[in-house]
């Protein structure tokens, strides 16, 4: 058997063998560098070894499912779109739970709403049971009109 210390090729070799196992994501041309071979070198190694000269990306996968996604997608269905974009609110006159996009969640807290209604008629309500000032301001505008 040949002493590796009298073969820089072999221990270039074996090196570059147990590179590429530990970590499939990394270049060729880092695995050169790291050696000081270059790319080519390193790929005409890997080749001859039966290892993959090409990066192996990992798989993309849905932030709400798992499920494996195509090359730009951010979800893999409308129905996950939807998750991701809206959450379950509930309303504070009724308490009849909807969905309202995050942003406008949001915006509306950044802006000081801490009350969230789910139509114009639940919020007329509130305000009229809960204001006392509003309650006397509609009395006297029906008195005026």
């Amino acid at each position: 058997m040949i002493d590796s210390k009298c073969n820089p090729s072999r221990t270039t070799t074996k090196t570059l063998l147990a590179l590429r196992s530990s970590n499939p994501c990394k270049s060729t041309a880092s695995l050169g560098r790291e050696l000081g071979i270059s790319r080519e070198r390193a790929r005409q190694i890997l080749s001859r070894a039966g290892m993959p000269t090409t990066i192996i990306r990992p798989k993309s996968l849905c932030p709400v499912c798992d499920s494996p996604l195509r090359s730009g997608q951010k979800t893999c269905s409308l129905m996950c779109f939807h998750k991701i974009r809206y959450v379950e609110v509930a309303c504070s006159h009724c308490s009849r739970l909807y969905e309202i996009r995050i942003k406008r969640l949001i915006l509306m807290t950044t802006r000081g709403q801490q009350r969230w209604f789910c139509s114009t008629l639940c919020k007329i309500s509130w305000l009229t049971q809960h204001n006392k000032e509003l309650r006397q301001i509609t009395e006297l505008s029906k008195r005026a009109g």
